[in-house]
C-alpha cells in the first residue's frame, strides 16, 4: 500500500503509542504542521490490508487498533523506503527528475525498489521516456540493465529539469508569503503529494530557506515571483547535494561569455559566495553560470511595462475571450489563472520561438477524459499562434488545457463549499472593520459570508455567527473566536483555514431549517436594500465646513432627532476620525437612538476639497438605528467597503452622478443578497 510521507509519519507515532491515544494537537506539533493538514491525511486512511484501524475519540485523539502482528507488519512496510506516486505519469515524471538530477550509472532494480515496481515495469517507463529526453539532447544509455546512465550537456539538462519543476510548481500558486520559511514550507513543499518536492533534501532545503529569508534584500530576492523564487531554491538544493558528493557540474564556455558582464552573474556570485560559507563548500563557476541564467529567466514581482509584458497579457485575454461566455467569465475573474497561465506562457514563448520541442505525459489522458476542453483550448490557442506567430503542439495544448481545467475545479470546489456565516469585530465597528472585511474577503473569497459588528452587536449576537473574527482578545463563547492582526498576517490566515477545516469537519447543519432562515434574511436584507437606496441623501456644502459643522449637516438632513444623532456623531468621532486622503474620502458614522431605519448621506464640498481636510473630496454618513438589525449592519459595511475597493462606487461618487451611485449600489447589493442565496 503506498501512503504519503506525512501519512506514514502519523503511522509510526500511533504504533509508538501502541494501546494509548495522541492528540491531534500533539501530532501537528511533532510534525510541524497544521491540524487542518492533520485532519486531511486522516480522511483518507486507508489500513485493511493490515486489517487495522485508525481509531478516534473526541477529547482525546487517534490510536490505531488491531493485532501486534499485523502492526508489526504495518511497521516493517514503513520501514521499507519507497517514493509515494498517484499514477503511471506521475512516476514517470519523477523517474525523469531523478536520472537527471543524479546521472551517474545506476542499476535497473535501483530504480524498480524505490518507485516498488518490477524491473519491468521500470523498462517500460524508459522506453516511455527515451524520446522526451532525446528532444533535449539527452541520450538514455540502457544497453544493459545494471548500467542505466543518462549523457548530456549540463545545460540540456538543466532545461528539463526545469520543465519538470515549472510543470510541478505552475499549479501551486497560492495566497501566502512566500518569503516566510515556515508558510513556505508548509504550504508547498510540505503540504505538496508530488513526489519530486518529497525528493529533495530536507536538511539542505531548510537551510536554503533560513538563507534566502534572513538575507533575501541583500541577496535582491525579494523581486521575484512565488514560481521563480521557489524553482530557484530547488535548483540550488539539487546542486549542493550534487557537490558535496563531488558529482562534476560543467557548462559551455559560451555560457560564461553570455553571462559574464551582466547584473544578473553579480547577483549569483554574491548568492554563490554565501552558500559556499554556509555548506563550507566550493562552487564550482559552471553553477554560477547557471544561477546567473535561472535569475535572468526569472519573473519580477514589479515587471516593467515593456513589450513583451503587454504581449503576454495581450495574448491571455485573447485566448480567455475565446471561450465560451461561461468559461471566459470564470477564467476572467480568477487572478491565481491568471497570473499561474502568464507565469506559464512565458518561458513557453521563449521555448515555442526557438522551436524547442515538450513531452507531456498526459497528453493521451487529456485528450480522452477532458474532450471537449482540450478542443475549446485548441482553438483558442489559436490566437496565441497568430499573435506571436509560434506554432503550438499537441503537448503544450495538453498542458494550456490543465490551466483551464484547474480554474473550472477551483470555481466548482468553491461552489461545494460550505460558507460560513462570519462576524468581524472592531472596537468602533463599521469603519475601521472594513479594511479588515476586504482583506479576509480577498483571501478566503466566498468560503466565508462577512459581517462587521460593534463591540455591542457582538454581545447581542454572538450566537448567530459560525465563527468571530476579533482585532482584541474577547471572552469565550461557544462561538469560535479568533483574535488576528488588523493587517492579516500569515499566521493569521493559516489559523483561520485550521479552524474553517475544524467547523466543516464536525458541523452538522439542518439543512431545512437553514432553507428558511435563508428565505427569512433574503427577504429582509432585499427590503433594507430597497429602503436605503430610495432614501440616499445628496448634498452639496460649503467646502470651508470642519468636522462639528459636517455633524450638524448630517443631523438636519436625516430623518430622525437632530440633537441625539449629533450626540451619537461626536461619540463617535472620540475614537477617532476616519479621513483616507489617499482615497479622497471622510467617514462620519455611528449606531444611533435618533433614527429608525438606516440612512446614508453624500456631502459634497462647493468646491473640488474641503479646505479643512487634505484631499477630501467627500464625506458620507452612515446611521444605523442603534436597536438595528444584522442585514441593516451589513448594507451600510458594504458601502464603506466597496468605498475603499471599488472603482466604480468611488468614481460615481467623485463625480456627483446621483443616479449612477443607486445604480452601482443596487448591483452590489444584488450581488450580495445572490450570494446569501447560493
Amino acid at each position: 500500500m503506498i501512503y504519503t510521507n506525512r501519512f506514514q509519519q502519523i503511522l509510526k507515532i500511533a504504533l509508538e503509542q501502541d494501546e494509548e491515544y495522541i492528540s491531534i494537537d500533539a501530532l501537528s506539533k511533532r510534525l510541524k504542521t497544521s491540524r487542518r493538514t492533520i485532519f486531511r491525511e486522516l480522511q483518507n486512511a486507508n489500513l485493511r490490508p493490515y486489517d487495522l484501524q485508525l481509531v478516534s475519540k473526541q477529547g482525546k485523539g487517534i490510536r490505531l487498533e488491531g493485532e501486534k502482528n499485523n502492526k508489526q507488519r504495518l511497521l516493517a512496510a514503513l520501514e521499507t523506503e519507497s517514493i509515494p506516486y498517484l499514477n503511471k505519469e506521475e512516476r514517470r515524471k519523477l523517474l525523469a527528475f531523478e536520472l537527471l538530477r543524479f546521472p551517474e550509472v545506476k542499476k535497473l532494480v535501483y530504480y524498480g525498489n524505490m518507485f516498488s515496481v518490477s524491473e519491468t515495469t521500470i523498462s517500460n517507463d524508459l522506453d516511455a521516456l527515451e524520446p522526451w529526453l532525446s528532444s533535449y539532447a539527452i541520450c538514455l544509455d540502457r544497453k544493459n540493465k545494471n548500467k542505466i546512465r543518462i549523457f548530456g550537456k549540463e545545460e540540456d539538462r538543466r532545461k528539463a529539469m526545469s520543465e519538470i519543476i515549472h510543470d510541478t510548481i505552475g499549479a501551486k500558486e497560492a495566497a501566502i508569503d512566500y518569503l516566510d520559511p515556515k508558510a513556505l514550507q508548509k504550504e508547498i513543499f510540505e503540504s505538496s503529494q508530488e513526489g519530486i518536492l518529497q525528493l529533495l533534501n530536507q536538511e539542505l532545503l531548510g537551510s536554503i530557506l533560513d538563507l534566502f529569508t534572513l538575507e533575501r534584500k541583500e541577496l535582491g530576492l525579494d523581486q521575484y515571483v512565488q514560481s521563480s523564487y521557489i524553482g530557484l531554491i530547488i535548483h540550488l538544493v539539487v546542486a549542493i547535494e550534487r557537490i558535496k558528493k563531488g558529482q562534476p557540474i560543467e557548462s559551455d564556455p559560451s555560457l560564461y561569455e553570455e553571462m559574464a558582464h551582466t547584473s544578473n552573474m553579480v547577483q549569483a556570485q554574491k548568492i554563490a559566495k554565501r552558500i559556499e560559507q554556509i555548506f563550507d563548500i566550493q562552487m564550482p563557476q559552471a553553477e554560477i553560470v547557471f544561477i546567473a541564467m535561472h535569475l535572468r529567466g526569472a519573473k519580477s514581482i514589479n515587471p516593467t511595462e515593456g513589450g513583451e509584458d503587454k504581449k503576454i497579457m495581450e495574448v491571455v485575454y485573447c485566448f480567455i475571450e475565446d471561450f465560451p461566455n461561461a468559461i471566459a467569465s470564470c477564467l476572467s475573474t480568477d487572478p491565481q489563472f491568471i497570473e499561474g497561465f502568464v507565469t506559464h506562457l512565458r518561458p513557453t514563448l521563449i521555448r515555442l520561438n526557438r522551436s524547442l520541442p515538450i513531452y507531456n505525459p498526459l497528453l493521451d489522458t487529456i485528450k480522452t477524459q477532458y474532450k471537449e476542453l482540450y478542443e475549446l483550448t485548441l482553438h483558442a490557442a489559436k490566437h496565441i499562434e497568430k499573435i506571436a506567430k509560434v506554432s503550438i503542439s499537441e503537448a503544450e495544448i495538453a498542458f494550456m488545457t490543465m490551466h483551464v481545467g484547474a480554474s473550472l475545479e477551483r470555481r466548482r470546489s468553491e461552489a461545494r463549499q460550505t460558507k460560513l456565516h462570519t462576524g468581524v469585530v472592531c472596537a468602533s465597528g463599521i469603519g475601521v472593520s472594513a479594511l479588515l472585511s476586504a482583506r479576509l474577503q480577498y483571501v478566503f473569497g466566498n468560503r466565508l459570508i462577512l459581517e462587521t459588528l460593534s463591540l455591542e452587536q457582538y454581545k447581542d449576537r454572538f450566537e448567530q455567527f459560525d465563527l468571530i473574527i476579533s482585532t482584541f482578545d474577547m471572552a469565550e463563547k461557544e462561538t469560535k473566536i479568533i483574535k488576528v492582526n488588523p493587517l492579516l498576517s500569515q499566521q493569521d490566515i493559516d489559523r483561520i483555514r485550521e479552524v474553517i477545516e475544524e467547523i466543516h469537519q464536525s458541523a452538522h447543519f439542518d439543512q431545512e431549517d437553514g432553507a428558511m432562515e435563508k428565505l427569512k434574511r433574503i427577504e429582509k436584507m432585499s427590503e433594507s436594500a430597497r429602503h436605503i437606496i430610495d432614501d440616499l441623501v445628496f448634498v452639496t456644502v460649503p467646502s470651508q465646513m470642519d468636522l462639528s459643522q459636517l455633524i450638524e449637516e448630517a443631523s438636519v438632513l436625516a430623518k430622525g432627532s437632530p440633537s441625539q444623532i449629533v450626540k451619537d456623531l461626536h461619540r463617535r468621532e472620540e475614537l477617532g476620525s476616519i479621513l483616507i486622503p489617499e482615497l479622497g474620502f471622510g467617514l462620519l458614522h455611528t449606531k444611533t437612538t435618533g433614527i429608525e431605519k438606516p440612512q446614508v448621506q453624500f456631502l459634497w464640498p462647493d468646491q473640488q476639497y474641503f479646505t479643512q481636510y487634505e484631499n477630501i473630496e467627500v464625506v458620507f454618513v452612515l446611521l444605523l438605528p442603534y436597536e438595528a438589525n444584522s442585514y441593516d449592519q451589513k448594507l451600510l459595511s458594504l458601502i464603506s467597503t466597496h468605498m475603499m475597493e471599488d472603482d466604480r462606487l468611488r468614481e460615481a461618487v467623485f463625480a456627483h452622478e446621483e443616479r449612477h451611485i443607486q445604480q452601482v449600489l443596487s448591483s452590489i447589493y444584488l450581488q450580495s443578497i445572490h450570494a446569501e442565496m447560493a
